[in-house]
């Protein structure tokens, strides 16, 4: 999906010609796109918990067992990934 990203989005593969940006500013862009992924991320999440459809037809599977194991952490249904992607 990255590599997809460099030739669909403009300006986001820089080009040859592209001026460097300074420390400063790749640092508040590298905030900036912490805290904005950080809030979809947690929107995104917390609306699986509350939304009653979501919640019984998708992440209840991620929450099925009752003692959380590394095995059974990532077991997820199919769909949760067009919800969230990561």
């Amino acid at each position: 999906l990255n590599f997809g990203m460099y030739f669909i989005l403009p300006g986001f593969y820089p080009t040859v010609e592209a001026v460097p940006q300074t420390f400063q500013e790749r640092f508040l862009r590298l905030l900036a796109n912490h805290y904005v992924m950080s809030f979809g991320m947690y929107w995104a999440h917390r609306s699986l918990h509350v939304v009653p459809y979501l919640w019984d037809h998708i992440h209840s599977i991620h929450h099925w067992a009752k003692h959380p194991l590394s095995r059974n952490t990532y077991e997820d249904h199919w769909a949760i990934t067009l919800v969230m992607p990561s």
